[in-house]
């Protein structure tokens, strides 16, 4: 697989977008999944809103990028992203990870 989708549930209340776990640990450390992972359409603006596992944007944007969510199939990311690199919430860094596993899929496709 190229691609997985993190949904809307939680696990042991951690929202499956955040959920490092299940994202880093288990899909790319144990199973060597090489690609990226997308938040189902809502599933990462639900990480705030529906679960209140965060508070505010900028802590949303940081606890999914930083579990291994790599973009969003929703509006939350590309909506919050940049104010929370600009307010050092997040870090190029973490950003630069999402777009090596995008870029690498997209290589592989021959796009």
């Amino acid at each position: 697989a190229s691609g997985i989708m993190c949904s809307y549930n939680a696990v042991n209340g951690i929202p499956s977008c955040a959920n490092s776990e299940r994202l880093t640990t288990y899909a790319r450390e144990n199973w060597e999944f090489d690609g990226y992972v997308t938040g189902d359409c809502g599933a990462v603006s639900d990480v705030q809103n529906a679960h209140h596992y965060t508070n505010t944007s900028d802590q949303t944007c940081q606890a999914v990028l930083s579990a291994g969510t790599d973009i969003d199939c929703g509006s939350f990311l590309p909506a919050n992203l940049q104010a929370a690199v600009s307010r050092g919430a997040v870090t190029m860094k973490e950003v630069d990870t999402a777009l090596q596993h995008l870029y690498a899929v997209l290589i592989r496709l021959g796009v």
